[in-house]
């Protein structure tokens, strides 16, 4: 996928948010993951994965937003020191748009430096989160997930295309569900409904205004990796259920 933004490099940076880390205060971005994303031709034309190929697709660009797109699209607004996402967003007028994933990225540098890696081993982690607005069936969740640091950015996939855009447009996402729905899947490509993405995760919140979890789901593999159910027997290489 092409890492193109079509609109002013200023407009197409990341929202970013304020927060602390080891006792100093940083800006970490928030990326949009792919899925939710657009993808088009350079002619602007949306690629459709009913009539086209994986090795077609892949080179398709992946929709770049800016922060109104985040707000007016996708139902997320981004404050000095807050996220705050909407279920259910009225997409500029048009069918609502219903949930979104978003995650943290590491701009400590100009350009950024791929998602924000956590080392918490025996340290501490606090956050704040309104859930009073959150009713019964609907998982609002805060968790950490063993994706690659830049979103499979550079990877060369089998049938010779190059994964341009990476953690830039929100590629890489796994967990230890093993989604099949993932449109990327890691360092494999386009999925076609075969890959898995597998990875460990860590639930830090699921909640709503009436209940809470905190569960953890390993994996026996700790680093993230992709299974083809089209040639092996993939089973359940994580704790899914935790």
């Amino acid at each position: 996928p092409c890492a193109v933004c079509r609109v002013p490099c200023a407009v197409c940076r990341v929202p970013c948010v304020a927060c602390s880390m080891n006792g100093q205060s940083r800006t970490t971005g928030v990326m949009l993951d792919s899925n939710w994303r657009w993808y088009h031709t350079e002619d602007w034309a949306s690629c459709d994965s009913d009539t086209l190929d994986a090795a077609t697709m892949e080179k398709c660009i992946v929709q770049g937003l800016d922060a109104d797109a985040y707000k007016n699209t996708y139902g997320i607004t981004v404050g000095s020191d807050s996220v705050t996402l909407k279920y259910a967003n009225n997409q500029d007028g048009g069918s609502p748009a219903y949930g979104q994933r978003v995650f943290l990225t590491d701009m400590s540098t100009a350009d950024g430096n791929g998602y924000q890696m956590f080392d918490v081993l025996g340290s501490s982690l606090s956050f704040t989160i309104d859930l009073s607005n959150v009713p019964a069936g609907i998982n609002a969740a805060v968790y950490f997930a063993a994706m690659d640091q830049y979103g499979w950015q550079g990877a060369t996939y089998s049938d010779g295309n190059v994964n341009q855009a990476g953690w830039t447009r929100g590629l890489g996402y796994c967990d230890a569900q093993c989604p099949t729905d993932m449109k990327y899947t890691q360092d494999a490509g386009w999925n076609t409904g075969t890959f898995e993405s597998c990875c460990p995760e860590m639930d830090l919140l699921e909640a709503n205004r009436l209940s809470a979890a905190l569960t953890p789901h390993p994996c026996t593999n700790p680093e993230p990796f992709v299974c083809d159910s089209s040639v092996e027997e993939c089973g359940e290489p994580c704790d899914g259920v935790g």
